[in-house]
């Protein structure tokens, strides 16, 4: 198993303030009740212990972050062949005067103590090897709905695709979130992940619809980033099982 990086201590504040002044985007992750929210936004600055963001902007129609202090939130952002992770802790709204002396709407969280850097390649994408046929259960989070099955087309850590009947494919609506639970190769353990619907398209063959699911929430604890490693590895199994050629293959059907 590859050995974990964290930045700690100066050098974190080091990154931090290198991500500020390129005004680098991030990606700002909470729960409301059982549900995923993703937001977008951008680094502003560095007080101290308190690190200010642009006020997060939804990604999707989940709608918007109501801010309460003592509200923890994971932020992610690239750095080089890295995705960078945190989690934080929000102090409060605010603004600040930007460079050009605009007054703009903030977020202020609490300085990381440590950031972990994971390798992107972690959320490369492998299409499923032809010889194996792994099935996909969706279950609505909310309980309105009803139980989808599919078959695995291909998977990151950052999402999958998941092949399902043309009837479930018309039914499923954008942004409606499941927990996605699937045995990637034989012989090992369940894996359970939140996913949110990202688009679906008509498949290539047999009347099937592919899901477009994006992965939610890993970033927020030990055992979701535990499962991002866990999925790196599949994915890199996947890669060295497909034909030579064909490792970047994400095709709809198999």
């Amino acid at each position: 198993m590859a050995k974990r990086k964290f930045v700690a201590g100066m050098a974190c504040r080091q990154l931090i303030d290198e991500v500020i002044e390129r005004r680098v985007p991030l990606t700002l992750t909470n729960k409301d009740g059982e549900m995923w929210q993703v937001h977008k936004a951008y680094f502003l600055h560095r007080d101290g212990d308190r690190l200010l963001i642009a006020q997060p902007v939804p990604d999707s129609n989940d709608g918007r972050l109501e801010p309460a202090a003592g509200q923890v939130v994971a932020v992610s952002f690239k750095k080089g062949y890295n995705k960078c992770l945190f989690v934080t802790c929000i102090i409060r709204s605010e603004s600040i005067r930007d460079e050009n002396d605009q007054i703009v709407p903030a977020l202020s969280l609490r300085m990381p103590q440590q950031v972990e850097k994971v390798q992107r390649r972690a959320y490369n994408r492998a299409a499923v090897p032809a010889d194996l046929d792994v099935t996909v259960t969706l279950t609505p989070v909310n309980g309105k709905g009803s139980v989808v099955n599919g078959w695995l087309s291909n998977l990151s850590a950052g999402g999958m695709g998941v092949l399902v009947n043309e009837d479930a494919g018309q039914q499923l609506r954008e942004d409606q979130q499941f927990l996605a639970k699937f045995t990637p190769l034989p012989g090992q353990s369940e894996i359970g992940v939140q996913v949110r619907l990202r688009h679906t398209q008509a498949a290539d063959r047999n009347n099937l619809y592919l899901l477009g699911l994006q992965i939610m929430g890993l970033e927020m604890s030990e055992e979701g980033r535990h499962i991002v490693r866990q999925i790196a590895r599949i994915v890199g199994i996947y890669e060295r099982r497909q034909p030579i050629g064909q490792h970047s293959d994400l095709r709809a059907g198999r």
